[in-house]
């Protein structure tokens, strides 16, 4: 897109104003391209007009074409920019789909003294910015500014929603996602949202009915299965199947927490084969002696011996007597768990044995859900105890802060890859009395294995659907004892908690 350099003189003022109003039009007909090139051609004719501006900036923001609108921006006199409302206003808008929360604040701030302003938006703005910079309590608030200035955008009501989702405030966020539902019952991001409330409550039976609205949201976690993308016909939940095919998605925490559907859901075919990480295969196949174990690209002629697939998560939707209220779903290698515990034993005689892990690799929610290695200072403080790495990746840089700032000796033991031999890391969790891990695969190991474990739980979006919203105890994972955080990014308390419990564990045995 080319941008004036140079000005016009004010004399063609009144024709810019009639493209203007012809731009405005074209855009009103859905001519979005001739409205682009009119609106060029009324800043050409005169740039000092803001409207001008504006207007461009707002075709482009709806289209989504933000490059495009930031070169309009650039092109802004200065002095028009300082003028003008309603280019700061798309702005924000700008600077908010970039992801420039910080900047988008300080913008606002210049805006909060000018005539004319659209309060609901501004609000709806500042909401949406304090929201991804973590400040659940500050955005709460501004959502309800937003709306009581006139807002009723499906936009305004998920984030809304969202919000209260996140902070746990269960009854206030179910009546505005339904609400909202009402209102806009086709958009299907709010449906998938509304199912992650009902899951994190609890309801599963209403969770995984609403849950398959997570195909529609476009996010990149929710890609069809191998199975899907080769042809093999979606079972419909009721038609007698004699080969079934569990489809794998997602990563492996959620391969885990959804292989406790297993067994119940064993019952409803002849034949049932789960496909799964490789790495789980063996934990899997050992656990579950009756099914067949996919730990390969499914080939398309491998395809064509099921009669039907069925995405894991969707096993909720038929099989919720298979929830992990039974402990121990999975079966780590007795062998191998009776080797470590005496090696354990043996290099740490009198020691309780303590496996940790303090950080998450997913990749959109791996920070939200990790805690920095000092703040587990406390924690480690306990000369009764051996704490041994359960972290998958590289953490030598952890384990020397660990040993030169804390004092600590965290034991590595080069015998398990914990992320490329989950079976190994099985059988490690399994010898140990203790796990204590943030919310990540390892957790999930402990947890099905029923090794005692104890999970650090962030606020806000990393807190995850399987975790729910009871104080300290976990649905899905009945004997799990769980940390939570009270603010996004606040770990000292839950830290605090955990190392207050620990003492008592000791002081009890």
């Amino acid at each position: 897109m080319s941008m004036p350099s140079t000005p016009t003189p004010p004399a063609n003022l009144q024709k810019s104003v009639l493209v203007l109003a012809q731009a405005r039009a074209l855009e009103k007909a859905g001519q979005l391209q001739q409205a682009t090139d009119a609106y060029l051609q009324a800043i050409r004719l005169y740039p000092g007009n803001p409207a001008s501006y504006a207007a461009l900036m707002g075709l482009l923001l709806t289209i989504g074409d933000t490059a495009n609108a930031e070169k309009v921006l650039l092109a802004v006199p200065p002095e028009v920019y300082r003028q003008s409302t309603q280019i700061r206003s798309r702005h924000v808008r700008l600077l908010v789909r970039q992801g420039q929360y910080e900047k988008t604040l300080e913008v606002i701030d210049s805006l909060t003294s000018a005539k004319d302003i659209d309060w609901a938006l501004l609000y709806f703005n500042q909401a949406v910015c304090h929201n991804h910079l973590g400040r659940l309590d500050v955005a709460l608030p501004l959502y309800e500014k937003a709306h009581a200035a006139g807002m009723r955008e499906s936009a305004l009501y998920e984030n809304w929603a969202r919000v209260h989702q996140l902070l746990g405030n269960v009854d206030e966020a179910d009546r505005l996602y339904q609400e909202v539902i009402e209102k806009f019952p086709y958009i299907s991001s709010i449906q998938y949202e509304y199912a992650l409330l009902m899951l994190k409550s609890g309801n599963y039976a209403k969770g995984f009915g609403l849950y398959w609205n997570r195909w529609k949201t476009g996010l990149p976690e929710f890609r069809p299965c191998e199975a899907a993308e080769l042809g093999i016909p979606l079972w419909d939940g009721k038609s007698p199947v004699r080969s079934l095919l569990v489809g794998r998605e997602q990563g492996i925490g959620d391969q885990l927490v959804l292989s406790a559907l297993l067994p119940a859901m064993a019952a409803k075919a002849e034949n049932m084969t789960v496909a799964m990480d490789p790495r789980l295969a063996p934990m899997i196949a050992r656990s579950f002696p009756g099914l067949t174990v996919l730990d390969h690209v499914l080939t398309a002629e491998e395809a064509r011996q099921f009669d039907a697939h069925i995405p894991a998560a969707d096993l909720g939707l038929y099989a919720l007597d298979g929830i992990g209220w039974t402990h121990g779903y999975l079966k780590a290698d007795t062998g191998r768990v009776q080797a470590l515990r005496e090696k354990y034993q043996r290099l740490f005689p009198g020691k309780k044995l303590i496996g940790i892990s303090w950080k998450s690799k997913r990749a959109a929610l791996g920070e939200e859900k990790s805690v920095d290695i000092q703040d587990w200072r406390a924690l480690l403080a306990h000369p009764e105890c051996q704490f041994i790495s359960l972290q998958y990746g590289d953490v030598a840089d952890d384990l020397r802060t660990a040993r030169e700032a804390l004092g600590v000796e965290i034991y590595l033991d080069p015998e398990i890859d914990s992320f490329n031999d989950i079976d190994g890391l099985a059988a490690q969790v399994s010898a140990l009395d203790l796990v204590i891990s943030t919310s990540n695969s390892t957790a999930h190991v402990a947890a099905a294995t029923d090794t005692p474990t104890w999970v650090l739980l962030p606020m806000g979006s990393g807190l995850l659907w399987y975790w729910g919203y009871r104080e300290n105890e976990c649905t899905w994972y009945p004997h799990v004892r769980l940390f939570r955080a009270r603010k996004p990014g606040e770990w000292n308390p839950v830290l605090a908690a955990a190392d207050q419990a620990l003492g008592e564990m000791l002081g009890a045995g």
